[in-house]
């Protein structure tokens, strides 16, 4: 929920991060 939150505020290339830092920690 908290990333969530955090990608709504961080701009596009720092949510483009985010996404790749979630997939890591899915996998």
């Amino acid at each position: 929920m908290e990333i969530g939150l955090s990608c709504s505020r961080v701009p596009p290339n720092e949510r483009m991060d985010m996404k790749e830092v979630v997939v890591g920690l899915r996998r």
